[in-house]
């Protein structure tokens, strides 16, 4: 990989962060200056205990909106929220448990308004939910109908607007985070490259796992050294993130 497709790889996960993004395509004076400045400062990886490669300088989102990439504003229709969601498994899990949670309530009220609307989300839901798995799609448009999308959007922003719990992880984006950075930035060379510094990409560490990650299997020095020899301003450092 040349110099200027390695700076690249960098820019592109978030490092260099006092490098202008376009400083790849500068001239060859400017970019040199920025090359000699990163052999100056590398950009760190983190190992910990079992290998684990991260990268300290990379951005970690700390709420679901940022960390799954969800763009929901107040304009959306329901079918808009829909669209949008799809692609986030997690968002949806929530909202599917929120369907079935607004049939239990209306299911349990008294009254002869309640009742219509508890036969009208019941109509839309196509009956009582399973395993408190309602169907999310057709509840946000039955809230649509009703008028109560505000309400149902109210409750969405409240969940992506929280910090991440242990549950989200597996659901996150392959390149969140620092772990998700150090991944990227090494699936971007060679296998040659990889071998030459004891990296490896693992995805699954067992059967059914999600686990997803660079580790270093060298050792640490051998690795510095080599990327030194390669000219490539980076550094391995034991270091954990907890």
């Amino acid at each position: 990989m040349d110099r200027r497709s390695f700076l690249r790889s960098l820019l592109a996960v978030g490092a260099c962060a006092t490098l202008p993004r376009q400083i790849a395509r500068a001239s060859d004076q400017e970019f040199d200056q920025a090359w000699a400045q990163l052999q100056a400062e590398p950009v760190v990886f983190g190992v910990e205990e079992g290998g684990t490669l991260w990268m300290p300088s990379a951005h970690n989102a700390l709420v679901r909106r940022e960390a799954f990439e969800l763009e929901i504003n107040p304009r959306m229709t329901a079918q808009q929220l829909i669209f949008e969601l799809r692609r986030c498994t997690r968002a949806t899990d929530y909202l599917c448990a929120k369907a079935a949670e607004d049939w239990e309530q209306a299911d349990s009220q008294s009254g002869a308004a309640a009742k219509r609307r508890a036969r009208s989300l019941s109509k839309a839901l196509g009956g009582e939910p399973l395993n408190g798995d309602g169907d999310w799609e057709s509840w946000l448009l039955w809230k649509g109908k009703v008028g109560e999308l505000d309400e149902a959007r109210a409750t969405l922003d409240q969940w992506l607007d929280a910090e991440l719990d242990w549950d989200d992880y597996e659901f996150l984006p392959r390149g969140y985070g620092q772990q998700g950075a150090a991944v990227s930035f090494f699936e971007e060379h060679t296998a040659a490259d990889l071998a030459e510094l004891g990296v490896v990409i693992v995805e699954g560490d067992h059967p059914g796992s999600s686990y997803y990650g660079a580790e270093m299997r060298g050792d640490i020095e051998e690795a510095n050294e080599r990327a030194r020899r390669l000219g490539w301003p980076i550094v391995f450092k034991y270091d954990s993130r907890y």
